[in-house]
């Protein structure tokens, strides 16, 4: 089975850029729009139990641009969705500003999180939550972890648990090593991790398959052999 580091990771979003001239935004709508496929699929298997939105965690880079363009498709789908930010919107990644400033206009309802302030003030907003998506961290995560980033994983986990919401990572549940599979102090446990292009080193770890629920491989758009393997013109 084909696995990606999180060099090879990068490597693939270089290589589309610059030789298949598939800008970072076009990957991560292709990524997005898959991803918000499987979420509505889900979201209405659980729609007579939960009608309430699905809230998607997004943080500034590049796993939170995915995040915000899942709301805007799960929004053109006729999904309830609620964006959790937690940068604000001049500190993202350029794609992340985009698909976030695009977001707003479209009236998706976008909280920016204080990270300071008490976990049970983030739970209290997810009590009807349908499904959670974890769009905080993604392949570039390296560890340690900033103390108010575990509280607010540690506060999703909780509800997830307490109010028996699934959680859906986003190429990776937040806080797990790309390459190690190493959970760092606070994981995101997840029911299903959708990743991109491929597998990830990491995720044949056995500290790993706690975190990861069930995984599906989703594609952005080029042949993942191809690319890496030097076969372009």
């Amino acid at each position: 089975m084909l696995r990606l580091t999180r060099q090879q990771a990068r490597e693939l979003d270089r290589v589309a850029s610059e030789s298949c001239g598939l800008a970072g935004a076009v990957l991560m709508e292709n990524a997005g729009l898959l991803a918000a496929l499987e979420i509505e699929r889900l979201y209405h298997e659980r729609a007579p139990q939960a009608s309430g939105p699905v809230v998607v965690l997004c943080g500034g880079g590049n796993n939170g641009g995915d995040g915000f363009v899942i709301a805007r498709q799960l929004q053109a789908r006729n999904v309830p969705v609620l964006v959790e930010c937690t940068h604000a919107a001049h500190e993202g990644r350029p794609d992340t500003q985009v698909n976030r400033k695009c977001a707003q206009t479209l009236g998706i309802p976008i909280h920016q999180m204080d990270l300071a302030c008490d976990a049970e003030a983030h739970r209290s907003r997810w009590v009807d939550a349908s499904l959670f998506v974890d769009a905080l961290l993604g392949t570039g995560f390296m560890g340690p972890m900033r103390a108010p980033l575990v509280r607010l994983i540690q506060a999703l986990n909780e509800a997830r648990v307490e109010c028996g919401t699934p959680t859906v990572a986003i190429d990776l549940p937040s806080g797990l090593d790309c390459d190690l599979g190493h959970p760092c102090e606070a994981t995101v446990v997840a029911d299903q991790t959708l990743t991109f292009a491929a597998e990830k080193v990491g995720f044949s770890s056995d500290e790993a398959r706690p975190f990861l629920g069930e995984v599906t491989v989703l594609p952005i758009g080029v042949c993942v052999p191809l690319v890496l393997g030097g076969g372009l013109p």
